[in-house]
C-alpha cells in the first residue's frame, strides 16, 4: 500500500475527527493509528520476504 493510497483515507478520517465530538475524535484517532500501524506492519513483513 503506497502513501498515496493511505493519505486520502487518512484525510477523510481526519476531517470526520475534526467535525466530531471529542470522544468520537479520540476514538477515530485511535482507529486511524491502529489502521495505519496494521498497514505498515504488513508493509514491513512484505519487504522482509
Amino acid at each position: 500500500v503506497s502513501k498515496e493510497t493511505i493519505d486520502p483515507v487518512y484525510q477523510v478520517l481526519l476531517r470526520q475527527t475534526k467535525i466530531g465530538e471529542r470522544q468520537k475524535s479520540f476514538f477515530l484517532q485511535t482507529k486511524i493509528s491502529q489502521v495505519l500501524a496494521e498497514k505498515y506492519k504488513t508493509l514491513s513483513k512484505k519487504k522482509k520476504q
